[in-house]
């Protein structure tokens, strides 16, 4: 709808009853990353990556959003980490160009 940061407010509000919640940290680093607040979101997507190691869509978003910022083998090593976790989770999140596009 648009209103990403009032759905930022919400997350953060979430996770101040829920810290340890990973599809909050998941749904606030998408927010972020939306918002191009790369580091934020990177930070985000860490977090729930921390918090639910199994997760193979958290790996897949880290591994995005690694990719867009440049961070090419640690974003590898991110997807290559969800379809370890997941074989048949080929589908990519999106395509990502190079960090000056």
């Amino acid at each position: 709808m648009g209103r990403v940061d009032e759905a930022i407010g919400h997350f953060h509000s979430a996770l101040n009853l829920q810290p340890n919640s990973a599809e909050t940290h998941n749904n606030l680093a998408g927010a972020l990353l939306s918002k191009r607040q790369m580091d934020e979101a990177i930070h985000e997507f860490q977090e729930a990556a921390r918090l639910q190691p199994d997760g193979p869509e958290i790996h897949r978003n880290l591994g995005y959003a690694l990719g867009r910022q440049g961070r090419l083998d640690e974003a590898i090593r991110e997807l290559q980490e969800a379809l370890r976790l997941k074989p048949d989770y080929a589908k990519p999140a999106t395509t990502w160009s190079s960090p000056s596009a």
